[in-house]
């Protein structure tokens, strides 16, 4: 029958870590990771100088998710650790990249500049994208449901969509002149 495991795997040469969760049949397969970082560090050493520990067996994915996350939570800023974001699975848009990684990323794209024919050609393309409707209705029916955040401005005595309130709102309302 498959478990739901909570493993980390380290590398021997270097002392780092990386937590994961696998479903499985057998919790001591060979198995020990998909991680970029991970990867990297087995291209660089080898499979074998890698060792994989099951800390936990479930029986749901919802449990092994979580105690993955507070594992990863707990550890995502200790350099030795390679997991580069509190996301569990697949990296997302939204994910919490560590300390580490966001450096990296910044270090990467520092020094780099984007040439102005190319500013110009992005901005006309997404100028483009809203004036067709059909990829409005889209973008409109995409967030549809989507609960949003909203802030309270204390000038207009309203709650006010996140988005909005940084752009109209607070120290920007047109209110704040009049109740003063």
């Amino acid at each position: 029958m498959k478990k739901h495991t909570v493993y980390k795997t380290y590398c021997i040469p270097t002392g780092e870590f990386y937590y994961g969760k696998h479903y499985t049949d057998n919790p001591n397969d060979s198995y020990i990771g998909s991680g970029s970082l991970l990867h990297t560090r087995i291209k660089e050493f080898g499979r074998d100088s890698f060792i994989k520990v099951v800390l936990y067996i479930f029986e749901s994915d919802i449990q092994s998710s979580e105690v993955e996350l507070a594992l990863i939570n707990k550890y995502i800023d200790n350099p030795l650790c390679m997991n580069l974001s509190v996301q569990s699975g697949k990296t997302q848009a939204n994910a919490i990249f560590s300390k580490i990684h966001r450096e990296r990323l910044s270090a990467a794209i520092s020094g780099t500049t984007i040439k102005e024919e190319h500013k110009l050609s992005l901005s006309i393309a997404q100028k483009k994208r809203f004036e067709n409707v059909e990829e409005r209705k889209k973008i409109s029916m995409k967030l549809k449901g989507k609960p949003q955040q909203k802030k309270y401005c204390p000038h207009c005595d309203r709650y006010i969509g996140a988005s909005n309130f940084s752009r109209w709102h607070g120290d920007k309302c047109k209110m704040k002149t009049k109740n003063l």
